[in-house]
C-alpha cells in the first residue's frame, strides 16, 4: 500500500526539472526501531515553508503529497509520518515513516 512513486515523481517534475544543469536523487529505505523509514532527497530547487505547508496539507484541489499523507493516516491508523526538510536553491528531503510488523531493523536497500 506505501508509494514511494509520488514524492519521486514530485521531487523530478518540481524539483530537478527546473533546475539548470544536472541534478541527484536519492532513495534510501530501512528499517529502525521497529519502523521503516523511507528517504527521498534531491538537489534540485528547493521548496519555502509555504510550499511546504501546501504539499502536506494543501489547499484546494488534492495533489500527490497531500493524497499519500491522507492514504498513509488512514492505512497506518495515524502512526504513519511524513516529513519534509526541504532549502530554496539547495534541495528537498521528504521522509516517509510507517510501523513495521515484525520489528526487526536491517536495511532494506539503498541507492
Amino acid at each position: 500500500a506505501l508509494s514511494l512513486q509520488p514524492v519521486v515523481e514530485n521531487a523530478i517534475v518540481h524539483g530537478l526539472s527546473l533546475k539548470s544543469g544536472p541534478g541527484n536523487l536519492r532513495i534510501a529505505v530501512r528499517s529502525k526501531r521497529g519502523r521503516l523509514i523511507c528517504w527521498v532527497v534531491d538537489d534540485g530547487i528547493g521548496m519555502t515553508e509555504e510550499q511546504i505547508r501546501s504539499a502536506l496539507h494543501g489547499s484546494g484541489e488534492p495533489h500527490g503529497l497531500t493524497i499519500l499523507r491522507n492514504r498513509l493516516e488512514r492505512i497506518f491508523d495515524g502512526t504513519s509520518k511524513l516529513a519534509i526538510r526541504s532549502k530554496p536553491g539547495v534541495g528537498t528531503a521528504v521522509m516517509v515513516s510507517v510501523p513495521l510488523n515484525n520489528g526487526t531493523e536491517q536495511t532494506c536497500a539503498q541507492s
